[in-house]
């Protein structure tokens, strides 16, 4: 069974709305770059935690906006998924925003007959 990501119309996403759908892992990317570019840079601790509680100690004196950016994605991440749990049409918030839906080809073809649209066979 494919999956397609469709806007109300069964049309594709367009770029914009693309974007939207996906601007929380896109911006997981930039924080994962940045995660990186602190770790191999002249600033990260010359003398790494050995334990889960020093790492803790460690995370708590150099908390920063960045730090807690990553709190919000996972608080974010977490909400999303409760969203579609309890939500009547199983729609995401990231859907919700773009305004798409993600539908099987079958469903698709059906909506598009429905509408009296030309249907390819190969979706």
């Amino acid at each position: 069974m494919k999956m397609k990501v469709v806007d109300r119309q069964g049309k594709y996403l367009s770029l914009a709305g693309s974007l939207i759908r996906n601007w929380d892992g896109l911006l997981n990317v930039v924080l994962l770059a940045l995660d990186f570019a602190i770790i191999f840079s002249a600033e990260a601790p010359t003398i790494r935690p050995q334990s889960s509680s020093e790492m803790a100690d460690y995370f708590m004196e150099h908390e920063t906006i960045y730090g807690r950016i990553q709190f919000a994605m996972a608080f974010y991440t977490i909400l999303d998924v409760l969203v579609v749990r309890f939500q009547a049409q199983k729609r995401a918030i990231h859907d919700l925003l773009a305004g798409s839906y993600v539908v099987t080809d079958q469903s698709l073809e059906a909506f598009r007959r429905m509408r009296g649209e030309r249907v390819d066979v190969a979706l």
